[in-house]
C-alpha cells in the first residue's frame, strides 16, 4: 500500500514522489510455502497443504478436514512492520496453530464480520462449500465485489457457512447486519476523511475494503466534497480522491491496476464512482 501512495502523490501532483527505500519482504509464495512448513513441525500427525496464496488446509490425523487457514493478518503484519516484527507474527500464529484446528472451534455473535473480496474469490468459496454439502455465506455486491460473512479471531479469520450461522441461533438475515454493524464500528467514517494533496488513505487496519459498506459516510462525504472516485486494489488499503483533483483518470487507473497486481491481496482493478446508487465502476 506504501508503494501505491508513493505513486499516486506522484501522479496527482505531476511528478515522482520522493521516499526511502523499502526492505526486502517476503512474498506471498514465500511467506504460505514458509508457514507451511512450520507448521506442519508444529503439528506431527496433520497433513498442512498450500489451498492457495496466504491460504493452508489442515487435515487431522483421522482425516477430519481439511480446516481452512488464512494467513492474511501475518501477511499484513510483514508488509507493514519490520522483519523483528513480522518473526514475531509468524512464531505468534505457529504457535497458536493447533487452537486453529481444534475438531468444534467456538466463536461467538460479537466475532462476526464482513470481509470484502472480488466476486471471483466468491465464486471459488461457493464451489468449495458445494462440495462440501454446504452453503457458504457470500452476497456480490456491485463492480464485481463480494461480502463474506467471517468469524474473527486473535490470530485468523474463519470463513461462515450456514450450518455454523445455525450454532449461534441465527439467520442469514440476521448475521448480516450483526457482522456488518461490528465490522464498521473498528474503520473510520467515510464522511471524517480528510484529502491530503487529493486523496485520502485508509490502511493499517483490519477489514479496511469492508469501508465501502457504508453508504451513509459516502453519501455524506460527497454532499460535502463533491464527486468522490474511490480504488481498493488491495488488500492493503482503500484511497478516496476527489474528481475534481483527479486530471488523467486513464492513469490513474494504470497505477490502480498495478498495486492491484502487485498487492498484498488482490481486491479490485477498477476506480469506482460514489452515485445516488451507490458504488459503480468508472473505469
Amino acid at each position: 500500500m506504501l508503494r501505491l501512495i508513493s505513486l499516486l502523490l506522484g501522479l496527482l501532483l505531476l511528478g515522482p514522489a520522493a521516499g526511502a527505500s523499502e526492505p526486502a519482504r517476503p512474498t506471498r509464495d514465500s511467506l504460505t510455502r514458509d508457514m507451511a512448513a512450520r507448521i506442519r513441525e508444529a503439528l506431527p500427525g496433520r497433513d498442512v497443504q498450500i489451498a492457495g496464496p496466504l491460504t493452508l488446509g489442515i487435515t487431522g490425523p483421522d482425516g477430519d478436514g481439511p480446516r481452512t487457514v488464512n494467513l492474511d493478518r501475518v501477511w499484513n503484519v510483514c508488509q507493514s512492520s519490520d522483519a523483528v516484527s513480522c518473526e514475531a507474527s509468524i512464531s505468534n500464529f505457529v504457535a497458536a496453530s493447533g487452537e486453529l484446528v481444534t475438531e468444534r472451534p467456538q466463536f461467538t455473535r460479537g466475532q462476526l464480520r464482513v470481509m470484502v473480496r472480488s466476486e471471483e474469490y466468491c465464486v471459488e468459496v461457493r464451489r468449495l462449500y458445494a462440495e462440501r454439502s454446504q452453503t457458504a455465506q457470500t452476497r456480490s455486491l456491485p463492480g464485481e465485489l463480494c461480502a463474506v460473512l467471517v468469524a474473527d479471531a486473535p490470530n485468523t479469520m474463519r470463513l461462515l457457512g450456514a450450518d455454523d450461522l445455525n450454532e449461534l441461533g441465527l439467520i442469514a438475515a440476521e448475521a448480516w447486519p450483526i457482522a456488518e454493524r461490528q465490522t464498521l464500528a473498528n474503520l473510520p467514517d467515510p464522511a471524517s476523511l480528510t484529502f491530503e494533496n487529493g486523496l485520502a488513505v485508509v490502511g493499517g487496519r483490519e477489514y479496511v475494503p469492508s469501508l465501502i459498506l457504508a453508504a451513509d459516510g459516502w453519501r455524506s462525504l460527497a454532499a460535502a466534497q463533491g464527486e468522490i472516485l474511490m480504488a481498493v486494489p488491495s488488500d492493503g488499503g482503500l484511497v478516496a480522491f476527489r474528481a475534481s483533483d483527479v486530471p488523467d483518470l486513464s492513469r490513474l487507473g494504470a497505477v490502480v491496476e498495478q498495486e492491484f497486481a502487485n498487492g498484498e491481496r488482490g481486491i479490485s482493478r477498477h476506480i469506482y464512482r460514489w452515485t445516488a446508487q451507490g458504488w459503480a465502476i468508472a473505469r
